[in-house]
C-alpha cells in the first residue's frame, strides 16, 4: 500500500483551481471546448480518486481487506477509463479535430445506462432519455490491457480485474479469506489488510501518467506540474 498512500498524500495537497467553461455553444465545439472538457475530465478524475483512496487507506489500516477490495476494483477500472479516454483523444488532438476531441468527453458526461433504460418510469427529462449510450467496461479494459503491452511489453490487466472481481461478487473466493483449515477443522480468522492485492500498483501508476497524459493533451501545466510530482516521487523509489 506505499505507493497507494504516497499518491493519496500528495494528490490531497493538491488545490483543485475552479475550470471555467468557454462561452461556446456545445452545438459548435471548438478547441477551447474540447480544452475546457478535458481539464474537467481530469480535475474530476483527481477529485474523485484522491476521495477513494483516503477510504482505501482507512479501511487497509483497520485490517478490513475484504471492503478495500472492492475500491481497489473501483480504481483498476478508473486507471483502464483513463487509458480509454487517452486512447481516443490523442489522435483527434494530434489532428487538430476537436469537434471529435470533445464529442468523446461530452458524451462520457452525458452517457447514463440507467436512466435511458428506465428512466420513463421514475420522470426522468425527454433530452435525459436521448442522451448517449454509456461505453461498456469491457472497452476500457482492452483500452488498458494494449496501453499495458505497449508501456511494458507485456500485460496482466485481464488477470488482475478478473481477481479483484471474483472477490467483489458474491462467490466463495470471498469466504476463503476468513477460514483457516486445518484437516476437519475450519477455524474462522480475520482476513488482514490488503497488502497482496495484484496489480495495486502498477495500476496507480499508470492512473497518474494517463491523467498528466489528458493534463498534457489540454496544454494544462498547473496540475500537470503537481502531478509529476508525485510521479517521480513514486517511481524513484522503485527504480532504486
Amino acid at each position: 500500500m506505499s505507493v497507494l498512500k504516497t499518491v493519496e498524500a500528495g494528490l490531497r495537497k493538491i488545490t483543485l483551481s475552479p475550470v471555467i467553461r468557454p462561452p461556446v455553444d456545445f452545438n459548435a465545439p471548438n478547441k477551447e471546448l474540447a480544452v475546457f472538457a478535458m481539464r474537467l475530465y481530469a480535475y474530476s478524475s483527481v477529485a474523485h480518486i484522491r476521495t477513494i483512496l483516503g477510504g482505501l487507506i482507512v479501511l487497509d489500516d483497520a485490517g478490513n481487506a475484504p471492503s478495500a477490495e472492492l475500491l481497489c476494483r473501483h480504481v483498476f477500472e478508473w486507471t483502464a477509463h483513463a487509458s480509454y479516454m487517452v486512447s481516443k483523444l490523442k489522435p483527434y488532438v494530434e489532428q487538430n479535430q476537436w469537434v471529435e476531441a470533445f464529442a468523446i468527453v461530452s458524451n462520457f458526461n452525458g452517457a447514463n445506462s440507467w436512466i435511458k433504460q428506465h428512466g420513463h418510469k421514475y420522470g426522468a427529462a425527454q433530452i435525459q432519455l436521448e442522451a448517449p449510450d454509456a461505453v461498456r467496461l469491457k472497452h476500457w479494459i482492452k483500452a488498458y490491457e494494449k496501453f499495458r503491452t505497449e508501456e511494458y511489453g507485456t500485460a496482466t490487466v485481464e488477470d488482475g480485474y478478473g481477481y479483484l472481481s471474483e472477490h467483489s461478487h458474491p462467490s466463495a473466493a470471498c469466504f476463503l479469506q476468513y477460514r483457516d483449515i486445518r484437516g476437519a477443522e475450519i477455524r474462522f480468522v480475520q482476513p488482514g489488510n490488503a497488502s497482496r492485492l495484484p496489480e495495486l500498483d502498477h495500476c496507480m501508476i499508470d492512473w497518474l501518467g494517463l491523467t498528466y497524459t489528458i493534463l498534457a493533451l489540454a496544454k494544462e501545466d498547473t496540475l500537470r506540474t503537481a502531478m509529476l510530482r508525485i510521479i517521480e516521487k513514486v517511481v524513484t523509489p522503485i527504480q532504486s
